[in-house]
This record gives structure tokens, C-alpha cells and sequence, in this order.
């Protein structure tokens, strides 16, 4: 990577952009079901008045569309960016940062992914002492991290 940067990119662009019907890494690492299931052990994506909502914001994320998602308190979000980030870390080593002001959110974020056995995600904000720190640090530095929660003033 350090003597062929392009490379990144050139993998990024493989990793991430679905080739051929049939293809086995697309149909696997690509299908945003796969990945429901895979981390969460759900089938289906939640709906919204018959509308498929939430699957729509997870493929476009995974597609990388830009995209604004706008959901109820309780509407299943989280889901909305943590497949895409999730998926992402496993393919491209991407890592997804989620700025939040509030500090038990990311907390609890990072905690129920746990007990998923999801430890793809860390937090950075002001009650971690300097150990716990410098460990997420590591983490994001090393590619192990997933999803960044950091703290927004």
C-alpha cells in the first residue's frame, strides 16, 4: 500500500461494486440479507407502511449512494448504518464514524453489538481514562474497528 497507493482504491472498487450474477464473493459479501442475518440473525428488514425503508437505506449505503434516512425513536436506524459498516469492515477494512453528542447512546451502541458478539465497534469520548483511549486508538489505527463512535461538543 505505502509503494502502490492506488492499489487501496483499485480494491476499494473490487471489494465494493458487484460484478456478475452468480459471482459467489458478490452474492455473499454484496447482499445486504446476508448481512441482517450474518450480524443480527434477522431475516427480513423492517417496513414502513409496505415500504421496505430500512432495506433501501442499507443499499444504498452498501452501494455507496449518498443518502439522508429519517427514522422514528425506535425506527431501527442503528440497523441502517451498522450492516453497511459492519459489511464494509469485513470487505474493504472501511471504518464508519458515527459523531454523537450523547455519550451513554455510543455506549450502549458499542454494548448491545457485544452482546451480539460484534466487537467491530469503539468509542471515543471524555469519561475514558488515557488506557481506555489509547486501546480504541489502537483499534482504528490497527483496522479492527469497524464503527467509530466519537463525541461530538
Amino acid at each position: 500500500m505505502k509503494n502502490y497507493p492506488v492499489v487501496e482504491r483499485i480494491m476499494f472498487l473490487l471489494r465494493s461494486s458487484p460484478c456478475l450474477t452468480g459471482c459467489a464473493y458478490c452474492d455473499q459479501a454484496l447482499d445486504v440479507h446476508q448481512g441482517l442475518k450474518r450480524f443480527f440473525g434477522f431475516d427480513d428488514y423492517r417496513t414502513y407502511a409496505g415500504e421496505p425503508l430500512q432495506e433501501k437505506a442499507v443499499q444504498a449505503a452498501v452501494d455507496n449512494q449518498s443518502l439522508l434516512a429519517i427514522f422514528p425513536t425506535g425506527g431501527g436506524k442503528s440497523i441502517t448504518f451498522q450492516v453497511p459498516a459492519l459489511m464494509s469492515g469485513i470487505n474493504t477494512k472501511g471504518l464508519t464514524v458515527v459523531i454523537s453528542p450523547l455519550q451513554s447512546l455510543m455506549k450502549d451502541q458499542v454494548d448491545n453489538l457485544e452482546k451480539l458478539n460484534i466487537t467491530d465497534a469503539v468509542t471515543i469520548n471524555g469519561l475514558l481514562d488515557p488506557i481506555e483511549r489509547a486501546k480504541a486508538l489502537e483499534r482504528v489505527e490497527n483496522g479492527s474497528a469497524s464503527i467509530l463512535y466519537i463525541e461530538d461538543h
